[in-house]
C-alpha cells in the first residue's frame, strides 16, 4: 500500500511543474531574397542555340520568287524574382545589330509557356527602320523550366522583300535578347 501512495504522491508534484513550469525564447528568422534575372536560349530539346541559319536560294521556274529556307523553333528559359514597385515587373526584348538593311525582315512569334501566369508575350518584326522588339512584358517572379520544350516558345524567321534583298546582306547579324526591369 505504501508503494502506490508514493506514486500518486510523485505525479501530483510533478503536474503542477508541467503546468506552470514553461519558457518561450523566440528565435528571429531572416530571411534574405535575391533579385534574380536569369536567361538563355534553347532548343526543343534543351540544349543552347548559338546560331541559325537563313538561306534565300533560287527558285525552281526562272521568273519566280527566291525561296526563304529557314525557320526556328527556339526557347527562352528564365528565372525572375522581382523587386517591389516600381520595379516589379521585366521585359524580354530583342535587338539586332549590325541594323538590318533594308528589304531583310527578322520575325519573331512568341507563345507563353504553359506553367503559371508569366506575363503577355508578343509577335514582334526587327528591321532597318525597327531595330528593337519585345517578345514579353509583366512578367513578375516565376521560372520556366529547364527541360526540353519549356520555356517561351519563339518562332524566329527571316522575310525578305525579294526587290531590295541584294547578296551584298549576306552576313551575320546578331540577335540580342535582354531580359530587364521596365
Amino acid at each position: 500500500m505504501t508503494m502506490s501512495k508514493l506514486n500518486w504522491s510523485g505525479l501530483a508534484v510533478l503536474l503542477p511543474l508541467a503546468a506552470f513550469g514553461q519558457n518561450i525564447t523566440n528565435i528571429a528568422a531572416n530571411v534574405a531574397i535575391n533579385e534574380v534575372a536569369m536567361m538563355r536560349i534553347v532548343d526543343q530539346t534543351g540544349n543552347p542555340i548559338t546560331s541559325f541559319s537563313f538561306p534565300i536560294v533560287a527558285p525552281t521556274v526562272a521568273g519566280d520568287v527566291p525561296l526563304l529556307t529557314g525557320f526556328y523553333d527556339a526557347y527562352i528559359q528564365f528565372t525572375s524574382i522581382a523587386s517591389t514597385a516600381p520595379d516589379n515587373f521585366r521585359s524580354i526584348s530583342v535587338e539586332v545589330q549590325p541594323t538590318l538593311p533594308p528589304g531583310l525582315f527578322l520575325k519573331f512569334l512568341s507563345t507563353a509557356p504553359s506553367n503559371g501566369n508569366m506575363g503577355n508575350f508578343y509577335h514582334t518584326t526587327v528591321s532597318a527602320s525597327n531595330t528593337t522588339g519585345l517578345i514579353a512584358d509583366a512578367i513578375e517572379s516565376g521560372f520556366t523550366g529547364s527541360g526540353p520544350n519549356a520555356g517561351v516558345k519563339v518562332l524566329h524567321l527571316l522575310d525578305f522583300d525579294p526587290e531590295l534583298v541584294r547578296t551584298q546582306q549576306s552576313g551575320t547579324y546578331l540577335m540580342r535578347y535582354t531580359l530587364s526591369n521596365y
